[in-house]
């Protein structure tokens, strides 16, 4: 996956320059300071959005079955479940978004998942008490999409701001 880190890189920047940028006079400077600012995040935004779509389409999806090891489900926001399977090329960790009961430690499981990430998109339970319950779940596409977009939207934003108010006031009047 491409890093987060660059993500938080590019919040810090952002934080700073609109730091220094609400220490300057409003004029040119001030709006360019924004500019760069918000068109920095929407950048950095669309490209770890890219990147992590064409890493997803570019990953093989693998189908593999063995048993169930070492699952830890997560209740809360953000729900899932991690756990390892103990296939024919070895035990591999795998998640998914989904945080019930059926998943359960020595059963017989079929799954197919986004290889390098192990990301889950199908799991069928051959055994045990579940045996015949399987899901779907999605690759993390739609949510890349999401930043991407978002990242688009920012910049977008940005420039009609700029052009709108090319002094850096943003439309607020001040009254003292």
């Amino acid at each position: 996956m491409f890093p987060p880190v660059a993500v938080i890189g590019a919040f810090v920047a952002v934080v700073a320059l609109s730091i220094f940028g609400g220490l300057l006079p409003l004029g040119p400077a001030k709006a360019l300071v924004k500019l760069i600012a918000t068109c920095f995040m929407g950048v950095a935004m669309s490209v770890y959005g890219m990147v992590t779509v064409l890493q997803i389409a570019r990953a093989p999806r693998v189908s593999a079955g063995g048993v169930v090891r070492a699952v830890q489900v997560f209740h809360g926001k953000g729900a899932h479940t991690r756990f390892e399977l103990d296939g024919p090329d070895g035990p591999v960790t795998l998640h998914l978004s989904y945080s019930g009961g059926a998943i359960t430690e020595g059963d017989q499981a079929l799954v197919r998942y986004v290889g390098g990430m192990g990301t889950v998109t199908h799991l069928e339970m051959l055994s045990g008490p579940q045996r015949g319950w399987s899901t779907e779940a999605n690759d993390g596409t739609m949510g890349a999409w999401m930043m991407f977009g978002v990242g688009v939207i920012l910049v977008l934003i940005a420039f009609w701001n700029n052009a709108r108010y090319p002094d850096g006031s943003s439309g607020r009047r001040r009254w003292w």
